[in-house]
């Protein structure tokens, strides 16, 4: 019972904080509902949550965006990849701007991503990097970053 509320709020939370309506409500249940997040899907809630795009924007429109802004790391991914744990890590540093630590600095990359979230709590210690994630546990983790780095301001 107690995971079908949390689930419950990270839903009803996620509407508030990317001002959301009816086709992104239709996204939400079909993010919610993925066993693999893709880059589409990862791309278009983030720039949603920027406010970087418009709702009626195609998920590929908003990973072309995205993609241009510098936030998906690896050139050869398209919007139909499913998109693994350090890429995800880099995505939502950057989106959060995130300065991070001496090694994310030096090297930004996806690997040192993953391990800023992980020494930051966010994530659990030794998360596969290639590990491909969830729709529910996408949403939970940015809802995580939000609270964190919003809080902390963007260390």
């Amino acid at each position: 019972m107690r995971f079908k509320s949390k689930l419950i709020f990270v839903f009803l939370f996620s509407f508030c904080i990317a001002g959301l309506h009816a086709q992104s409500a239709e996204f939400m249940s079909q993010l919610l509902e993925s066993k693999r997040v893709t880059y589409g899907q990862a791309c278009y809630f983030t720039a949603l949550y920027k406010g970087s795009i418009p709702e009626s924007v195609s998920q590929q429109e908003a990973f072309d965006f995205i993609n241009k802004t510098g936030y998906v790391y690896k050139d050869s991914v398209t919007a139909d990849d499913f998109v693994t744990m350090a890429d995800l890590s880099y995505l939502i540093v950057k989106a959060f701007n995130v300065k991070g630590g001496i090694m994310y600095s030096l090297f930004p990359s996806p690997r040192y991503a993953l391990r800023l979230l992980e020494s930051d709590g966010l994530v659990a210690q030794f998360t596969d990097p290639q590990g491909k994630i969830k729709g529910d546990d996408f949403i939970a983790l940015f809802i995580r970053c939000l609270e964190y780095y919003d809080e902390a301001g963007a260390q």
